[in-house]
């Protein structure tokens, strides 16, 4: 099957990454980021790690995401997290 912009189909897949205990997920498919959060708390060190991780992955993709999608339950990254990212 083909749309106007191309296939259907995914040409590309992160596959499902958690982070932060098992608390935060993250699925890369081609353009689209996907980010669930139920952590109770994100702290300095997992939102590094979050970070570098998932920055490092896109990269071996070769793809950069487009649209983010997330969704965070209970906390999400504070100002200077978000700063950082």
């Amino acid at each position: 099957m083909e749309s106007v912009g191309g296939p259907l189909l995914s040409k590309v897949d992160s596959g499902a990454r958690f982070f932060c205990g098992g608390k935060m997920y993250f699925r890369q498919i081609d353009q689209l980021t996907v980010n669930v959060s139920t952590a109770r708390t994100i702290d300095d060190k997992d939102w590094v790690a979050f970070l570098e991780e998932t920055l490092a992955l896109s990269r071996r993709m070769g793809v950069v995401t487009r649209v983010s999608m997330i969704c965070s339950v209970h906390s999400y990254p504070n100002a200077r997290q978000r700063m950082a990212a």
